[in-house]
């Protein structure tokens, strides 16, 4: 659904972090366990991620060409929107794709279904030209949009069609789901089949309704449309609205604090934003806002400067416990950068990411913890790890998801250097400087072994190896892809 109701869940860790970390308020974070696509030579892009309460991790984007992620690859023709379950131990439980045998579908939001069983709820747009199929569903062309459910298996259940693209999703405890066609409506869906129960028609536009999303708390729903943000009953009866207006400016991803307050931002390059009765015009600063969850009624309106510079803001995130926030800028005019701040908007962390590589979406894990998705663009250094795009492509956005907290967890703190293993990921081999011997011996997150042969110095051979997260020998770490 993108996005979070963090302190409504109870989410498990993944396991890819290590449970003995001690967290520290003021601790920067570090990159951990980096996954992109490594295989076809177009563009592909991640849109949004979402956890579930037992803590497997979903996302879900675009592809033009052969997706290879985790070491399972997606081929040409069976559509674009591709989506993919990991399990609370990063381990591929499934990947998927969907649409037109063209490859303009995207998958722009995906939603975990609160009732723990294992369902998840995928919503895009779609070719009109061709039928559409998901699975073992099948939509006959002329649909612009499409809601899509999946079970623990990945097994597709239902499919539905609607007239224009579909940007969010969100489900409730109650077995509805809710969906936004863009700014121009809201729809209430039944999770059990995906028919229409009710839909609120909406006016007005502001930029990027891909990144207008719908948020649920207790049984009420809010959601972006028509220049507003408007707070709704389960009926999809209207409780209150607050006016976003401006003759140009880019809005982005809402979310919510336990109260139900609503978190957003907003950017523009000249004019004037109104939010409620507050206006600001000190631009090109990126800002976020904060509303009453029962009344709507403007909280606070504040600037931000990222690394001292202006910036479009992609999210505004509470952070549990004391009141501290987590900002998300996607780099527009300056480096994309994740901050952690504290109530008077001062940073407690800031962590830089490559100039390459914009955030399009958080996933708050748990304090200090968190995924990010995204796209890179030529080779990405985050932290110890390195990205590069396939073999064969240059110029491309290519897709990744990162996890990023406090605590070293990949890395002993003995070790250094000359001694780590690489590359992290690996594929068909990893080096392991300094060793000796003929074989190593690695075990996964269920505790089951593996024998690995060297198949040159300090090289050995993973390509009968299963994907997933493994320890080795020194302790360290890594992801076979």
């Amino acid at each position: 659904m993108c996005k979070h109701l963090t302190h409504e869940k109870i989410y498990a860790i993944f396991l890819w972090f290590s449970t003995s970390l001690v967290f520290s308020e003021a601790q920067t974070p570090t990159f951990q366990i980096p996954f992109n696509n490594s295989g076809g030579t177009l563009s592909n892009e991640l849109f949004c991620v979402e956890s579930d309460q037992s803590g497997n991790i979903y996302f879900c984007g675009k592809h033009t060409d052969v997706i290879t992620f985790g070491g399972t690859t997606l081929s040409v023709g069976s559509g674009g929107a591709w989506f993919r379950k990991l399990s609370p131990g990063g381990n591929l439980e499934w990947l998927r794709q969907g649409g037109t045998p063209g490859t303009t579908d995207i998958a722009y939001g995906i939603a975990a279904d609160p009732r723990n069983n294992g369902r998840c709820y995928v919503a895009g747009s779609l070719n009109t030209s061709s039928a559409s199929t998901f699975g073992s569903q099948t939509l006959p062309a002329s649909y612009l949009g499409f809601v899509a459910c999946y079970d623990a298996t990945g097994s597709a259940l239902w499919l539905a069609g609607t007239s224009s693209a579909v940007y969010s999703i969100a489900c409730d405890a109650n077995g509805y789901l809710f969906i936004n066609t863009g700014d121009a409506a809201i729809h209430k869906l039944d999770a059990g089949n995906g028919n229409d129960l009710g839909t609120i028609t909406l006016s007005g536009s502001l930029m990027n309704p891909q990144w207008h999303n719908i948020v649920i708390h207790g049984n009420d729903v809010i959601a972006q449309g028509g220049n507003k943000i408007l707070k709704f009953d389960n009926n999809l009866n209207q409780l209150w609205s607050t006016p976003v207006n401006a003759s140009l400016a880019e809005t982005f991803r809402l979310n919510l604090d336990a109260n139900g307050d609503v978190y957003g931002t907003f950017y523009a390059l000249f004019g004037s934003v109104t939010v409620g009765s507050v206006t600001k015009s000190n631009f090109p600063n990126g800002y976020v806002y904060r509303l009453d969850g029962a009344t709507g009624n403007v909280l606070s309106c504040d600037s931000i400067l990222i690394n001292g510079a202006a910036s479009k803001i992609k999210e505004y995130i509470p952070a549990a416990g004391s009141p501290q926030f987590y900002i998300s800028g996607d780099g527009a005019f300056n480096t994309p950068t994740v901050l952690k701040d504290g109530p008077s908007l001062s940073d407690t962390w800031t962590k830089v990411f490559p100039s390459n590589a914009p955030v399009n979406d958080l996933e708050i894990i748990s304090n200090n913890c968190m995924v990010a998705v995204g796209k890179h663009s030529g080779t990405s250094v985050f932290d110890s790890y390195t990205l590069n795009l396939p073999a064969g492509s240059s110029g491309i956005d290519n897709s990744y998801l990162i996890g990023l907290c406090s605590g070293t967890v990949d890395i002993p703190e003995q070790s250094d250097a000359s001694t780590r293993a690489y590359p992290n990921p690996a594929a068909d081999y990893i080096v392991m400087p300094g060793n000796e011997t003929e074989t190593i011996t690695l075990s996964n997150v269920l505790g089951e072994h593996f024998i690995v042969l060297a198949i040159g110095s300090n090289r050995f051979d993973l390509r009968g190896l299963p994907a997933g997260v493994y320890v080795m020998p020194r302790g360290m770490r890594f992801v076979k892809q």
